[in-house]
């Protein structure tokens, strides 16, 4: 695997991959995991308004041709999730790095972000 991470729009398929394992992830019994907002996520590789009327992007991480890490938002991340099993190799990082990069290209003065756990 290379050093640079590189941080692209989603595609078709990354938006299939992304859902399948965000289900395949989901805690049903705890209702732990990002797969509640697979709406959203489709929103943002679509560019359609969510119901607050914000457009976000979607933005993933790959290895090879599988989309491992993703962060909905243009600058500030709505989400960000990496997949389990591909956790620790910075491509979370990675997401928020390029976030903040199209911020500043973009003059943006202010971005916004929680963080779960705290």
């Amino acid at each position: 695997m290379s050093d640079v991470v590189q941080v692209t729009r989603s595609t078709d398929r990354d938006l299939e991959q992304v859902l399948a394992w965000l289900r395949n992830e989901y805690d049903q019994k705890e209702g732990v995991g990002f797969w509640a907002n697979r709406e959203m996520i489709r929103q943002a590789h679509t560019g359609e308004e969510g119901r607050f009327g914000e457009v976000n992007d979607l933005w993933v991480v790959r290895e090879g041709d599988e989309a491992v890490a993703f962060q909905v938002g243009r600058y500030s991340p709505e989400i960000t999730c990496v997949r389990n099993d591909r956790k620790g190799r910075g491509y979370g990082t990675a997401l928020f790095q390029a976030g903040l990069a199209r911020a500043m290209e973009d003059g943006a003065t202010r971005l916004v972000g929680q963080c779960s756990p705290e």
